[in-house]
């Protein structure tokens, strides 16, 4: 066995000597070879020089790795050819470490954020299993066996290599939004201590020897094979669900189809669905800056306490049980519907929204800091500041009517989030690809400049209306699953998302059939047009998201709606 005091820890001279936890600012860290171009070092700087030079809260960035000697030159490098780089190293926020020994290593891991690796080529990824043990993600690059490594969007991101600014875009998320990182490094801890603690891999082997010795006798689930996170999840939350339940869980199956992990529960008392709420922040908070987050409470406890609430809703699931603060949610188990025709379907999830809509109806003495909002960005000459203060308004809204839920950051009115866009387009361009934000630009900007900002009072809605969302109960009546969407929504949110599902899953986009269907069913011009809003925004949000979890292929039916949306457009809602 080596001597743990072998390699010692080698700072520059630059390199502070206090600690970022303490400070609390997003850490940053890539480990690995300095003079191995394979380990894709500069790729890694480019994308730190990148996200030194734009609008982001103040983060710490850390290169452990090489010789002493090659961590001094690399600074050296770093202070003449990189400005930003420059200052943050002249400021203490870019430390340069040469190697350590492993037994320091743990502490380096873990008062990380996320750990980087741009690697070009690698093996296995020994860096990667690391930091997750000790409850880091990893953002890595798409090779290897990286690929086996890191389950993507669950404990960290995959993003394809050379690619600087998709690498940043998704490192960027981890210092926006610093609760993603906890929901990501407990996943990477669940998953990573079950596949390669030494008890696990000991009796992985085992196992397989079992195999080879006794085929015949052999079980293909292997006792004590690695389980995935959901299930240790629902494993270590065993205890709770039966007492809430009043008896024991006989078996479970994973359902999950979101990333909230979902089962359906055999127990004593009878069967049902159960919902495992974590702190998963919401995707627009990873996205953009938000003062909301600052103060908000807790994800899971909301979440449970919204799907409390609308059980008042006949088609909603009937809640069994829950534990707010353990994020538990049992409700009715329900059945897939696969008898009703489309045209029943939709009328269906139509009469849904409906009912979603009469449970709370938003007054005009309740909305007066709403619409204040609204009336200011019409002209405000700080569109970001305008729209944050919408964003207050709205949560102040939903909360006075949700009886005190609080949602979280999301989207509400159609020509708000066509500002945000618009900003994020200007001030973040570097993160979509120069092609998709080119085209982008001009139909946000025709979108949200074609007529002055609606006053219209926000209504509840499903808020995620699909066909896979349309269940029925035992007893053969309509059901409609899924509320994590649900919220006030301006115009009508419902309708436009069930038309741009169906449309999503067409070969090629049909705005102008789609915009006709939306027209048909409109209450009003002015729902065609916010409906026609939203229906533009779905597909561009959808692709900002994607483009931020390092996956920058660009769709051809991304294209060819971004470049016949504005004609369709024209044609049906503006005549």
């Amino acid at each position: 066995m080596s001597d743990h005091n072998q390699f010692q820890s080698s700072p520059t001279e630059s390199t502070p000597r206090y600690s970022a936890v303490v400070r609390k600012v997003p850490t940053i860290s890539y480990v690995g070879r300095l003079a191995d171009s394979r380990k894709g070092l500069n790729v890694f700087i480019d994308a730190m020089e990148l996200l030194l030079s734009v609008d982001l809260p103040p983060f710490r960035v850390r290169i452990v790795g090489g010789t002493a000697e090659e961590a001094a030159n690399l600074e050296i490098t770093l202070l003449r050819s990189t400005e930003n780089i420059r200052y943050a190293i002249e400021a203490g926020r870019f430390e340069i470490w040469s190697r350590i020994d492993g037994y320091s290593l743990p502490e380096i891991y873990s008062r990380s954020t996320v750990v980087c690796l741009p690697s070009l080529r690698e093996q296995f990824g020994m860096v990667a299993v690391e930091a997750m043990m000790c409850g880091t993600p990893v953002v890595a690059t798409r090779t290897g066996g990286l690929q086996d490594i890191i389950a993507h969007d669950v404990n960290g991101y995959l993003v394809d290599r050379l690619n600087a600014p998709g690498l940043a875009a998704a490192l960027a998320q981890f210092v926006r939004n610093d609760r993603l990182g906890r929901w990501m490094g407990n996943n990477a801890a669940l998953w990573s201590r079950d596949r390669f603690s030494l008890d696990a891999v000991a009796e992985r082997y085992l196992g397989l020897y079992g195999e080879l010795l006794a085929p015949s006798n052999s079980d293909p689930s292997l006792p004590g094979a690695t389980l995935s996170i959901n299930d240790n999840l629902i494993e270590a939350r065993r205890p709770l669900v039966e007492r809430l339940l009043g008896g024991r869980i006989e078996s479970w199956k994973d359902v999950s189809s979101s990333p909230t992990p979902s089962f359906l529960i055999s127990s004593q008392k009878g069967e049902f669905f159960l919902k495992i709420h974590q702190e998963r922040p919401p995707s627009l908070t990873c996205l953009v800056p938000s003062p909301l987050e600052m103060d908000a409470p807790p994800i899971a406890p909301e979440r449970v306490k919204m799907a409390c609430l609308l059980t008042a809703v006949p088609v909603a699931p009937r809640v069994v049980a829950a534990d707010e603060e353990a994020g538990l949610l049992v409700q009715e188990k329900l059945l897939e519907d696969h008898e009703s025709d489309p045209a029943v379907a939709e009328e269906l999830m139509m009469a849904a929204s409906r009912q979603f809509q009469t449970l709370f109806v938003v007054k005009d003495d309740q909305a007066t800091a709403y619409l204040s909002a609204l009336d200011n960005m019409s002209v405000a000459s700080d569109m970001q500041e305008a729209v944050q203060q919408f964003d207050r308004a709205a949560a102040q809204l939903s909360a006075q009517c949700l009886k005190g839920v609080r949602l979280r950051l999301r989207k509400c009115h159609p020509q708000v989030e066509l500002f945000r866009l618009e900003e994020t387009l200007k001030r973040d361009a570097w993160s979509f690809p120069p092609e998709f934000a080119l085209r982008a630009k001009g139909l946000v900007r025709f979108l949200a400049h074609c007529r002055a900002l609606s006053r219209v009072l926000p209504r509840l809605q499903h808020g995620s209306m699909k066909r896979e969302h349309l269940m029925r109960r035992l007893d053969g009546s309509p059901a409609v699953c899924d509320l994590d969407h649900a919220g006030f929504y301006a115009g009508p949110h419902d309708l436009a998302h069930w038309f741009h599902d169906q449309h999503a899953h067409q070969s090629s986009p049909s705005p102008y059939a789609m915009l006709c269907r939306l027209a048909e069913l409109a209450k009003s011009d002015e729902d065609l047009f916010l409906g026609a809003l939203w229906m533009a925004i779905f597909p561009l949000f959808n692709a900002q998201w994607r483009f931020a979890r390092g996956d920058w292929r660009i769709r051809s039916w991304d294209m060819q709606l971004l470049a016949s949306y504005q004609e369709a457009f024209c044609k049906v809602v503006i005549r």
